[in-house]
């Protein structure tokens, strides 16, 4: 197990920077705030007692795998993230970009210089249709997969999906008839793919 600590989870994402793996971790803390971990390529094989994570200090400390490590102690990259993520390297920006859905309705994006930060705020790039048009639904697992984004990877492509949620404000009585009438839509629960051109995203040519 790479970790003890029960306060945040290495992985949510994962991306490679020179000789270090960086895992993006959502604090467990209510609000899904981000830090980050990381352990030398060197050591995946073998990596417990080699995870840093970077500290309000902007140093990289060792303790972040023990169950008493001090959730106080860590930076936040940035606060109200999620659990589902990516981090992406863009030759084309010379930036990194962080994409999730948020709300249950929502892609943002944030973008930095380097992978630690510092982040920008974050920004709302596509609004999920499906929450408008398809009654009790939720959307969710934004992620960018740039292996499919263009020779000079010119754009961000992302999945996401959806999925049914009976409202508290309909009766017990009613949910069984609404869930069998929700499940006979068989567009959903199937990835979204969605492209997004960057030249338009960040108004440059």
């Amino acid at each position: 197990r790479l970790s003890d600590n029960p306060y945040a989870t290495p992985g949510t994402t994962i991306a490679r920077d020179g000789e270090y793996f960086y895992f993006f971790s959502v604090l467990h803390n209510g609000t899904h705030d981000i830090m980050i971990t990381r352990i030398p390529v060197s050591s995946m094989d073998d990596p417990r007692g080699f995870v840093e994570y970077l500290d309000k200090e902007e140093r990289w400390s060792k303790g972040f795998d023990q169950k008493n490590f001090d959730i106080r102690r860590a930076k936040i990259l940035f606060p109200k993230g999620s659990t589902e993520m990516t981090v992406r390297y863009h030759g084309l920006l010379n930036k990194w970009v962080a994409l999730y859905s948020k709300n249950f309705s929502e892609v943002y994006v944030r973008t930095a210089d380097q992978v630690w930060g510092p982040w920008s705020g974050e920004r709302m790039v596509f609004k999920m249709p499906e929450v408008e048009t398809v009654k009790h639904s939720l959307c969710y697992a934004g992620k960018e997969h740039i292996q499919y984004s263009g020779e000079y990877q010119e754009n961000i492509v992302f999945t996401y999906a959806c999925n049914f949620l009976m409202p508290d404000s309909i009766p017990e009585a009613q949910r069984g008839a609404e869930l069998e009438k929700s499940f006979q839509n068989m567009d959903m629960y199937v990835p979204r793919t969605v492209i997004l051109s960057l030249y338009d995203l960040f108004n440059f040519k």
